[in-house]
């Protein structure tokens, strides 16, 4: 069966296809509780209700990552002092769970930086995970030109404990004696995630930056 993760259901039908002399009792589970959910956990047929189906609710766990998901609902053997039913293998119910997560990495702001050689001007930018990572997501930042431009941090990683947190990033620039004019630069992003493949090599576009001069060029005769 396929169930959406957001607040998804499957309902099953369970029966019996004969009469048992005695009441066979079933056991309910979920392989993955963090994934799925199974009620009732427990199910009786007697002689007397053998026929009708009993519905068996399977419920998808809505979590924050963007992940495929899939897992099986299972009872245990059946119990029961019959002995066409004691110890009988009951099938399993595989689920699929449409996931409603999407792994995205977003850069605030999203237009061009302004810094300059004089430290006047020193920008931000910021990062954040939009879903759970499965484990450590390693960034690295390098400027495409470090005569013009330096960021602070270097890198930064974020942990499934601290995903749902914005982190700034400093950008500055750097002072020399040319007069060169406003110089761009790009911050490129690097991103790790050896242990998540949504977010291993995730493609974040360059930030732009331009490094505006404080130098002018004259000849002085005193």
């Amino acid at each position: 069966v396929e169930i959406p993760e957001n607040g998804g259901v499957a309902i099953v039908s369970v029966t019996l296809t004969s009469e048992p002399t005695r009441p066979v009792i079933l056991h309910w589970s979920s392989d993955s509780g963090a994934d799925g959910l199974v009620a009732p956990q427990t199910q009786t047929f007697s002689s007397a209700d053998w026929s009708v189906p009993q519905q068996l609710t399977i419920t998808a766990v809505d979590d924050a990552r963007a992940e495929p998901t899939s897992f099986r609902v299972r009872s245990r053997p059946a119990v029961s002092a019959d002995s066409g039913y004691s110890a009988m293998a009951v099938p399993d119910v595989s689920v699929n769970v449409l996931d409603d997560d999407v792994a995205q990495i977003v850069i605030n702001p999203v237009t061009r930086l302004q810094v300059d050689e004089a430290g006047q001007l020193t920008p931000y930018f910021s990062f954040q995970l939009m879903t759970e990572p499965v484990g450590p997501v390693a960034f690295t930042f390098t400027v495409s030109n470090a005569d013009e431009g330096r960021v602070t941090p270097n890198d930064v990683t974020i942990s499934p404990g601290t995903w749902e947190y914005p982190v700034r990033v400093a950008v500055r620039g750097v002072d020399d004696t040319v007069a060169d004019g406003p110089q761009q630069f790009t911050v490129n992003v690097q991103v790790t995630a050896v242990d998540d493949p949504m977010y291993h090599n995730y493609a974040v576009l360059p930030i732009q930056v331009t490094n505006a001069d404080n130098d002018t060029s004259a000849i002085l005769v005193d």
